[in-house]
Order: C-alpha cells, then sequence, then structure tokens
C-alpha cells in the first residue's frame, strides 16, 4: 500500500477513534491482518487482538457493574455477552468504516475480502495499541465512546439462546444440552461451521456459523423456537 495512501488512512481512522497516536507504527501494527498463513508472530495483529480482548472486557464489565448496580452476577453475565459477541464488535466496527483501512498480508499474491470476523478482530487489535500508546483511563474513554449507543438499547439483560435452552433444561429437570462440531468446510480465513445441538431423547438440531460460537447460536435459535412457546 502506497505511504500516502497510508498515511491518509491512519489520519482517518484517528479522527474516527478521536485519538492520535504517538507511535504510528502501534497502529500500522493494529491494522495489519494475516489471512492466509503466519508470516511470523509479530508482523501482523494476532498479539494485539489477544490483548485488545481482554481491554475491551474489562471496561465493558466495568461500565455495567457500576451502571446496573441492583442486577444479579447472571443478569451482568447476559449483558456482558452480548456486548463483547463478535456481533456487536462488528456493528462497531462497520459504524466507523474500519473495513476501509485494514492491511491485509498473505502467503499468496490475490486480493483478500474482509470478513466479518477480521473486521472485529482488529477492532480488538486498536483497542490495544490505543491502550500500550496511551492508558487505559484514555482506551476506557474512546471504547465508551463507541459502546455507550449499545449499552443504552439493552433495556433489559438478553436473553442468548443458549442461555434459554440452558434455563429450559434446568426448568424441566432435562438432560443437558450437547453441542458437536460436525464439520468445517471453506478456506481458513473464511471457514462455515455445522454444529449439532442435542438434548437426549427430547430434540436434536443443527447451526450453521462463520465460528463455532455463531453455530452453536444458531442451532439453539432454532431449537428455542420448537421448545419454548
Amino acid at each position: 500500500m502506497d505511504n500516502i495512501i497510508l498515511e491518509n488512512n491512519f489520519l482517518i481512522i484517528s479522527e474516527e477513534l478521536k485519538y492520535k497516536f504517538k507511535n504510528l507504527d502501534l497502529l500500522k501494527l493494529a491494522l495489519t491482518h494475516s489471512t492466509k498463513q503466519k508470516l511470523d508472530n509479530f508482523s501482523t495483529n494476532e498479539r494485539l487482538e489477544f490483548l485488545g480482548d481482554r481491554v475491551l472486557g474489562l471496561v465493558i464489565s466495568n461500565e455495567i457493574y457500576y451502571r446496573f448496580p441492583l442486577e444479579s452476577e447472571g443478569e451482568l453475565a447476559k449483558r456482558f455477552s452480548e456486548l463483547v459477541s463478535k456481533k456487536t464488535l462488528i456493528k462497531v466496527a462497520k459504524k466507523i468504516n474500519l473495513e476501509k483501512f485494514i492491511i491485509t498480508k498473505s502467503s499468496q499474491k490475490k486480493k483478500i475480502s474482509i470478513t466479518d470476523s477480521i473486521l472485529a478482530d482488529t477492532l480488538e487489535a486498536i483497542f490495544a495499541a490505543i491502550f500500550i500508546d496511551s492508558n487505559f483511563l484514555t482506551t476506557q474513554k474512546i471504547i465508551m465512546a463507541l459502546w455507550n449507543l449499545e449499552i443504552n438499547r439493552q433495556k433489559n439483560p438478553p436473553m442468548n439462546p443458549k442461555s434459554m435452552i440452558q434455563e429450559w433444561c434446568l426448568k424441566n429437570k432435562g438432560p443437558f444440552p450437547k453441542y458437536d462440531l460436525i464439520k468445517k468446510k471453506g478456506p481458513d480465513h473464511q471457514p462455515l461451521f455445522t454444529v449439532s445441538l442435542t438434548i437426549k431423547n427430547i430434540l436434536s438440531t443443527n447451526g450453521k456459523g462463520k465460528s463455532i460460537q455463531e453455530a452453536e447460536f444458531m442451532a439453539a435459535k432454532k431449537a428455542v423456537k420448537s421448545l419454548i412457546k
């Protein structure tokens, strides 16, 4: 990618985040995604993604802990699960047009499409880069500016289909749901997983998704329609 284009992209994404990096190399690393094979452990954003996931989790858990003082641990967990999910990360990433700025590195010389999973991973890496470049309070402020609307939308703790199935089994004293990976197909950077959900002697269904978690979610969603009316 041309240096002038890179510099322009860095400026635009900094404006979207309302944060000016002291070390632009950190931002470049956060935006660099390995889509085919690991060229090495330090030339792409995978390590930053690992840290950013934890930083985001701490910011969100801290916020909802104080914002909803009357809620139980279980209710807070339901809020947290949705707020740090890939679905929410993707929504926020698209809000700041992150897909326009991601740098892809591949062992093959071909154009790589920016998947939803790459979007979510890159956003987490950016949070880690900001944290390293500044401090926790600055990172917290930026994350909350992006997430405040999502938190406000949760009028009540959301009911995840997997949680609903689990609670149905407990209430009806039935066997616990069992999730199994049936198959994975497609390239590594754009996989499609199929997962089965079985409640012994009661129900069996399948779900598909771009991650195992998403496939489990879709299988549970189908099961909810059959069990909970």
